[in-house]
Order: C-alpha cells, then sequence, then structure tokens
C-alpha cells in the first residue's frame, strides 16, 4: 500500500458525504515511552522532549468513524467519550522472508474544541534466525496526543 492510498481512501469516503462534516485538529504526539524487545527482554525510556505535529480529522459515518491521524487511517465505532481504534498491518520482507506485524491503538476523547488520547505502536519482528536474526524482537512506542480543532463543522 503506498502512502498516498490512506488519503486516497479517505477522500472518497469524504466525496460519498453522508453524516456531518469531518473535524480537523491539530494535535501534538508526544513520546512517553520507546521500548525494546530483543530474546524476550524488554527494556523502556522515556525519551526528552519528542513530539510531532499531525493532523487529526474525526468523521463520523452512521454507526462508525473515520480517524485520520497524518496518513494513518482508522475506524473505531461511534460512541460517546472516548473514540478507540486498532489497526494491523503484515509485510513479509521479499528478500529475507523475515514478517514485520504493526499494530497501533489509537484512543481519542474530544472535547469541545480540544482533543486528548493515546496511540500506542508495536512492532513485531518474526522469521528465519539466519537472515532475520534473533527473533522475535521489536519495539513499542507510546504517545500522549493533544490538541485544539482548526476546522469545525
Amino acid at each position: 500500500m503506498s502512502p498516498s492510498t490512506p488519503r486516497a481512501l479517505f477522500a472518497l469516503a469524504l466525496l460519498a458525504g453522508c453524516g456531518p462534516a469531518p473535524t480537523t485538529y491539530e494535535v501534538d504526539l508526544i513520546t512517553t515511552s520507546r521500548c525494546t524487545n530483543r530474546g524476550g527482554e524488554e527494556s523502556c525510556d522515556t525519551p526528552a522532549d519528542e513530539r510531532l505535529t499531525q493532523s487529526l480529522v474525526i468523521e463520523p459515518r452512521g454507526d462508525e468513524v473515520l480517524l485520520l491521524l497524518g496518513e494513518r487511517m482508522f475506524l473505531a465505532s461511534a460512541s460517546t467519550g472516548a473514540l478507540e481504534a486498532r489497526r494491523e498491518l503484515l509485510r513479509t520482507e521479499l528478500e529475507t522472508g523475515c514478517e514485520r506485524a504493526t499494530t497501533e491503538v489509537l484512543v481519542v476523547t474530544p472535547d469541545g474544541s480540544d482533543v486528548e488520547g493515546s496511540l500506542e505502536e508495536e512492532v513485531l519482528v518474526t522469521g528465519p534466525e539466519t537472515r532475520c536474526g534473533q527473533t522475535p524482537f521489536g519495539d513499542r512506542s507510546l504517545y500522549e496526543l493533544r490538541g485544539t480543532e482548526i476546522e469545525g463543522p
């Protein structure tokens, strides 16, 4: 999937046009923890003020809510309060046969013109030790998310 694919799918969803208009926020993703798992042992640290500013679009779509965080697209069940969405990506490296599984869990709580939440990203690599190294190994990152509305309905 190319990096532009989520945006194209989101654009198509917008063109289908049913329900309330999307709300766009400018959010800071602040790294709160970065962990490394090697050989079943996990070690974590807290990076010094790592932050990335991205857009977050929240669009109600009937019983579901479309969430677009930067280039990442999520689909959550419509509810009051917090929205929680999970996405999983599996990629196999053709040259090595190593499998890279990425799981992301996004939780956002809109509150008027503000939004807050969290993002957890976990990457796990498995495959033949001769080509991938000692597996499984991976990384887990936790982010705090805070922002304000820049466009509204």
